[in-house]
């Protein structure tokens, strides 16, 4: 991402492949982002599901 702002501010390298890449940058990192989000989410319910089936009847 940091590559890609100073391509396309600083060195004025623009072009459809530098916003193409800055683009897909941004749309891996909110894809991974929200990954880690939804893995958070099922580990906290597996540790919940594990700790109510665990306990004795």
């Amino acid at each position: 991402m940091a590559l890609g702002f100073h391509l396309l501010n600083m060195v004025k390298a623009g072009g459809p492949g530098v916003v193409l890449a800055v683009a897909g940058g941004a749309v891996i990192m909110a894809t991974l982002a929200l990954l880690m989000l939804a893995m958070r989410g099922l580990l906290v319910s597996a540790i919940t599901f594990y700790a109510q089936s665990s306990k004795p009847a």
